[in-house]
């Protein structure tokens, strides 16, 4: 939800963004390592899979080599807890060796001066973590154990002294809401890129227990006014108020998906099974099973192309501009008929208000 000035390290994603705009080529990809996690997060959304067994070394490393062939130049390494995997350090290396840039998202916490250092010898793109409060009071009301803030603490100075890009990212629920500002002040202080999102969703199968912990419209709508890179841009959309092309043209086609999905991104679950993005659970293709070439040239289009319900709601709403909308989400809630109305679209009310106010004072 609130970001700020880009990693020094370009990722592919914003190579392809500005050197192959709307062709279909999968240069960046998320690869979800491992189900597993040593955090227990009140908000988890993929708590349901920690028991399934993931892929092993072999089939990783099959799954690189074809990620190279067809032309990917950049991949983020994710969980669960990417660190958890006790293989994490070979699978780094040998992705490194295959010329794919990584990225890794980790809560930082098992991080080691030796793992850390490798990161320096076989240069990381980025490291994102996620700051889950700002004492170990709160890390155990989010994370189920104080002893967490220590250890995110200790993996942040390992990251620094080994002069490795990080970029900080904040999760606001109701556990930590009163937190969040002397997170965002401290990664200001640091001179972290950082995000933060109000964004809770469903668990991957589909249970809405993580949305219980969610901020009301109005706690999260006080976000993008407390902090001033995100209040600047709410002033650049009052007086700007102009839908996005893209986004517009694909609401005008009627189509489910109103974002990139599957354009030039993908998503690798921990069993193998490809996405059109991270979010997206109701379709998905084995990699056991089908070739990736197979899979992003004829599953992923036809997921992009799907036409969205009678009476979907986005495709008419006022407030579609001020709005952090995900299709996918809402499919992984609402089921087919994706017949969503909740708190998220209260704050784009809220936010649309807000600029139609601030452009006529």
């Amino acid at each position: 939800m609130v970001s700020c000035s880009g990693l020094k390290s370009k990722s592919a994603q914003f190579f392809s963004k500005q050197k192959f705009y709307g062709k279909h080529i999968p240069l960046d990809g998320l690869l979800e390592l491992t189900h597993k996690c040593n955090f227990q997060c009140v908000h988890c959304y993929g708590r349901d899979e920690r028991a399934v067994e993931d892929l092993c070394y072999e089939q990783w490393v099959d799954i690189f080599r074809q990620l190279v062939v067809s032309g990917c130049l950049s991949v983020i390494f994710t969980g669960g807890e990417v660190l958890c995997r006790s293989d994490f350090a070979e699978l780094y290396v040998q992705a490194r060796k295959m010329g794919l840039m990584v990225a890794v998202f980790s809560n930082a916490s098992l991080l080691t001066e030796s793992m850390t250092r490798l990161f320096y010898e076989y240069p990381l793109s980025y490291f994102s973590t996620t700051m889950y409060g700002f004492s170990p009071e709160t890390y155990k009301a989010v994370t189920g154990n104080a002893e967490n803030y220590r250890k995110f603490m200790n993996g942040l100075s390992l990251l620094e002294k080994y002069e490795i890009p990080i970029e900080l990212k904040a999760v606001a629920i109701r556990e930590n809401y009163h937190d969040i500002k002397d997170i965002h002040d401290f990664a200001m202080e640091r001179g972290y890129p950082f995000r933060c999102s109000t964004n809770i969703r469903n668990t991957n199968a589909g249970d809405s227990f993580p949305t219980g912990h969610a901020l009301s419209a109005e706690e999260a709508f006080q976000l993008d006014l407390m902090f001033p890179e995100r209040l600047a841009f709410w002033k650049g959309v009052a007086q700007n108020p102009e839908p996005q092309p893209y986004t517009d043209m694909r609401r005008r086609n009627q189509f489910k998906y109103l974002c990139h999905i599957g354009e030039q991104s993908f998503a690798i679950d921990a069993q193998g099974m490809i996405h059109a993005c991270a979010v997206d659970r109701v379709h998905g293709f084995s990699l056991l099973e089908y070739s990736f070439d197979e899979c992003w040239n004829k599953w992923l289009p036809a997921v992009a192309s799907e036409k969205a319900p009678p009476n979907f709601k986005c495709m008419t709403c006022p407030d579609f501009r001020y709005c952090e909308q995900c299709s996918a989400s809402i499919e992984l809630e609402a089921g087919v008929a994706m017949c969503l109305k909740d708190e998220r679209c209260r704050l784009a009310e809220l936010r649309h208000n807000w600029c139609d106010s601030f452009k006529n004072d």
